[in-house]
């Protein structure tokens, strides 16, 4: 089937508990989802980063945590997240965008303020044959810092290459501005080249 999660009644729950939703496809919030003092809740769309499962709510429905509400989506584009703040009542709201392919992670140069998740491991071996040879374009740059969150969830990057020997600043990212964040992520193998400050990460 479609794998998709649909709350057609209202859910509440009065102790700290996380209630996690966890969906192949899409989650569909019709009514109010509503947790107790230090609660959190976490809505997590396509959760083999294989689709393009997202999370949507029908009139007026909302959700209130004692603590933090995280959500887990495919967006229309990196570059138009999808504004949920409406849709909170009460909670710390944390919105990832999903990064599931090498392609979605050079895509990320369009929002370098965005919240993502890596969704997958990602096999990033074809790059070694894109942009002439230069193969992957770093995210960011020494003047355009990434500002953004990255949180890769425990998923690798495999077989990242980057080929730009006359370039500084040359890495997965070029340059981390202060307050931007990233963590959970491991690179295996691969080939990056730079000029100078050059590091597979960073």
């Amino acid at each position: 089937q479609a794998g998709n999660i649909t709350v057609a009644n209202a859910v509440t729950w009065s102790s700290g508990s996380t209630l996690t939703l966890s969906a192949y496809g899409s989650i569909v919030v019709n009514a109010d989802i509503t947790g107790g003092a230090g609660s959190s809740i976490v809505l997590h769309a396509d959760n083999t980063g294989t689709g393009s499962g997202t999370v949507t709510f029908g009139s007026g429905a909302t959700l209130s945590a004692g603590s933090s509400i995280s959500l887990f989506y495919n967006p229309s584009s990196y570059a138009a997240p999808t504004d949920f703040s409406s849709r909170i009542s009460s909670g710390s709201l944390t919105a990832y965008m999903l990064v599931n392919t090498v392609q979605d992670l050079q895509d990320m140069n369009t929002n370098l303020n965005g919240i993502y998740a890596l969704g997958r491991d990602i096999d990033a071996s074809a790059t070694t044959g894109w942009n002439g040879g230069a193969g992957f374009a770093p995210i960011g740059s020494t003047s355009n810092l990434f500002f953004g969150t990255l949180d890769g969830q425990n998923h690798v990057i495999s077989g990242l290459f980057i080929n730009r020997g006359s370039q500084t600043g040359v890495g997965l990212f070029s340059d981390i501005g202060s307050g931007g964040k990233v963590f959970n992520l491991g690179l295996v193998g691969g080939s990056v080249t730079g000029d100078a400050a050059v590091g597979s990460l960073a």
